[in-house]
């Protein structure tokens, strides 16, 4: 969900990917001026996601997939990053250290408790520098969509 019509290009360049084959299927588009929010839904993406039960039943698998390794260090145990796995790597790095910064302000004293639980009850909503939500510049947008209607795809 967006502010109303923060969604409406996404909802666009949706549509038109979908029917090139490129994109999940609309199911709807809505936005509520009175309420300043919109709502974008698509058919589900198929595949499975973490929480599949061949994931729960055979963890390794989803290690496997994540790139992580169990090891020690300092007599615990623990979940570490495969180098090797390149952008998996690179994907879980920023996550993990996304995760670390709060605790870490918390334990040095630059957030109190009850902001860290605040962060931590809403991750990824309060978590701002996040990549994978950002949209390309309306720019970078037309000139794709202009690029591949030159193209007819």
């Amino acid at each position: 969900m967006g502010r109303a019509a923060d969604l409406d290009r996404e909802y666009e360049m949706t549509r038109y990917f979908h029917s090139k084959g490129l994109a999940a299927k609309l199911v709807e588009y809505c936005f509520d001026v009175g309420r300043d929010c919109d709502c974008l839904l698509t058919k589900r993406v198929p595949g499975d996601d973490c929480t599949a039960v061949m994931y729960l039943e055979q963890p390794e698998r989803l290690a496997d997939l994540r790139g992580l390794r169990i090891s020690e260090a300092g007599g615990e145990i623990c979940l570490r990053l495969d180098k090797s796995r390149g952008r998996t790597f690179l994907e879980m790095n920023e996550m993990l250290t996304a995760w670390r910064q709060p605790p870490a302000k918390t334990e040095d004293g630059e957030i109190t408790k009850e902001e860290y639980d605040a962060w931590r009850y809403k991750y990824p909503e309060l978590y701002t520098t996040q990549r994978w939500t950002q949209v390309p510049s309306q720019a970078l947008s037309d000139m794709l969509i202009e690029s591949l209607k030159e193209r007819n795809l």
